[in-house]
């Protein structure tokens, strides 16, 4: 198992200390040993307000060929997601190799 590192001294003496709570989900939070900082490690979808599957569905729907307005309308219809053309967009040039 490789430990993961601190973002503020690259120090590997990190653990495991709670959960950081939002709107989709909870994520784990590590306590850096060393410094005494919290962070969140990176799971490639750091500071998304979406759900990591929504974003894939839509970047799939995308590589699909269907337009950005129409990934837009089936994310409002079918998951209740509101996004915009232009985050779909952004979200395939992000993310279009990992979908």
């Amino acid at each position: 198992m490789n430990p993961i590192k601190c973002p503020k001294c690259s120090s590997k003496r990190t653990i495991w200390r709670g959960y950081r709570r939002n709107r989709s989900r909870d994520k784990r939070l590590r306590l850096c040993r060393a410094c005494g900082r919290k962070f969140t490690p990176d799971d490639g979808y750091l500071r998304m307000r979406f759900k990591p599957q929504i974003i894939r569905k839509a970047v799939g729907l995308r590589k699909k060929g269907f337009s950005s307005a129409e990934v837009r309308t089936h994310l409002q219809r079918y998951e209740g997601a509101k996004v915009s053309r232009w985050t779909i967009i952004k979200w395939e040039r992000r993310y279009r190799k990992k979908a």
